[in-house]
């Protein structure tokens, strides 16, 4: 069902990831808001986060050290996500199956 949900979704990330223009990498729909390039790097990555919620019992953004991927173009952009829709392809493809009567 997993791996399926993934599938679908891709193709619609990659879509409104390849609309973004390399011209536009510093726009912000706010002042208060993160960049372009801040929103469209943390949608590239959120693939390789199937892994540590498989793998990991916590995340702790105070002890986890974090660098944002230096992203200045779409091609770059794509190919970040890519990287990561691979990675969370093959967690996926390697997690263990749980039943409902599991903790």
């Amino acid at each position: 069902m997993f791996k399926k949900e993934l599938e679908k979704e891709a193709v619609a990330t990659k879509e409104m990831l390849a609309a973004v223009a390399n011209d536009q990498y510093n726009w912000k729909p706010h002042p208060k808001s993160m960049s372009i390039r801040q929103l469209t790097t943390h949608i590239a990555e959120l693939p390789s986060w199937i892994g540590m919620a498989l793998n990991t019992s916590e995340l702790d953004f105070a002890i986890t050290t974090y660098s944002l991927t230096a992203i200045d173009n779409t091609t770059t952009l794509l190919a970040v996500f890519e990287k990561n829709l691979e990675d969370g392809r093959n967690q996926l493809a390697n997690g263990k199956e749980a039943t409902l009567d599991q903790p």
